[in-house]
């Protein structure tokens, strides 16, 4: 039996839904955890907002793009497996080139998305300095303040907007449990016995603005490379989307060549006799 040209390609582009069906299964994975980080950010953005209440809805505002954004990833995801799987049907194809203009769109606000990240992560930290020096100064005098600083000083592992030394020059008092690690502390010392550079492991010497800066850059770099692979492979799942939608008008055109491949062969004849 001979191999087709069109034959192959058949085969090729069952293949390929095999391979998008895998991929969008994937995909909608992936879109389930960013909502999961999202819902979960958002249950515990409440710190970084009362240490920085200042124009707060730039830093809640993350968590509910990344639920949007998760939730729509689930959905594009679930048209592109329908899409694959019904490619031969008529409103099979058209789900699958939905999916694909979609996607493309994605990609590009993606790419429009990590440049704006990248040019404004430093105005971002910026102001969670500023907000964070704001409300350090009451500190000593309201008690939600004082609580959150110290949640945020424990989880974080760091000791004042700048460094420990800010709390005897700006609020003239004793550095606070929370700046050290309440494990290696020997009683009956307390953690402002501890406060100076001579105890590294046990005083929190970077102070948070510092830490968060760390933190942030970090997590950009993470996010960006990615970015870069989740980009490059939905340029390919885009690719392969119109492919696999184009099944119909190629096995159309071999029927029609097959056909009229038949009626020079019943030309010939007829010419013949």
């Amino acid at each position: 039996m001979a191999i087709t040209f069109s034959g192959v390609l058949t085969c090729i582009r069952r293949f390929l839904r095999i391979i998008m069906v895998v991929l969008n299964v994937i995909g909608g994975l992936c879109g389930l955890a960013i909502l999961v980080a999202g819902a979960w950010a958002l249950v515990g953005e409440g710190t970084l907002v009362v240490i920085s209440p200042a124009d707060s809805e730039k830093f809640t505002g993350v968590p509910v793009l990344m639920v949007v954004l998760g939730v729509f990833i689930m959905i594009l995801s679930g048209l592109g497996v329908v899409g694959s799987i019904f490619n031969k049907t008529k409103w099979g194809r058209v789900v699958l080139i939905v999916y694909a203009i979609t996607l493309a769109i994605l990609v590009l606000m993606e790419i429009i998305g990590g440049v704006v990240a990248a040019v404004r992560k430093d105005d971002v930290a910026a102001l969670f300095e500023t907000s964070a020096e704001a409300t350090f100064k009451e500190y000593a005098t309201k008690l939600s303040n004082k609580d959150v600083w110290d949640n945020f000083q424990r989880s974080v592992e760091c000791c004042g907007v700048h460094n420990y030394t800010e709390f005897r020059t700006l609020l003239n008092i004793s550095v606070p449990e929370s700046c050290c690690n309440a494990e290696l502390i020997v009683a009956p010392k307390t953690c402002a016995n501890y406060s100076s550079p001579l105890n590294p492991g046990v005083l929190w010497n970077v102070g948070c603005v510092d830490a968060t800066k760390n933190t942030l850059a970090n997590y950009l770099a993470g996010v960006a490379a990615i970015a870069i692979i989740f980009a490059l492979i939905q340029i390919v799942i885009v690719v392969v989307s119109i492919f696999v939608a184009a099944e119909k008008n190629t096995v159309k055109y071999d029927t029609m060549s097959s056909g009229a491949d038949k009626h020079n062969l019943q030309d010939d004849a007829a010419e013949s006799s």
